[in-house]
């Protein structure tokens, strides 16, 4: 299992080509952190580099309805690609258990 989360997340990291740069929907619509967990197919998203948070770099996940998810870690991204429950939580990690 780790090794399918690192596959993920190497996976993530390569699809980030340009920094702050997309071909976004012209009308977004924002979802943050204390917003209810957002259910959505990762089918046809991308992500992109956002900014550093405490020495951790973060991205956005931009959802072909326009939805945009700001701001997630790795791990939250690669949570929200395995089990299609996107949501915000900074604990997550990838671990060995």
């Amino acid at each position: 299992m780790k090794k399918f989360f690192l596959f993920i997340l190497i996976a993530l990291l390569a699809s980030c080509s340009k920094p702050n740069q997309c071909d976004c929907p012209t009308v977004l619509k924002h979802h943050t952190e204390d917003m209810p967990t957002l259910n959505m197919s990762s089918n046809n998203i991308q992500i992109v580099m956002a900014e550093n948070v405490d020495g951790r770099q973060t991205y956005n996940v931009l959802f072909p309805d326009g939805t945009v998810l700001d701001s997630m870690y790795p791990e939250e991204i690669a949570n929200g690609l395995v089990t299609g429950k996107w949501d915000y939580n900074e604990d997550l990690s990838i671990s060995n258990k």
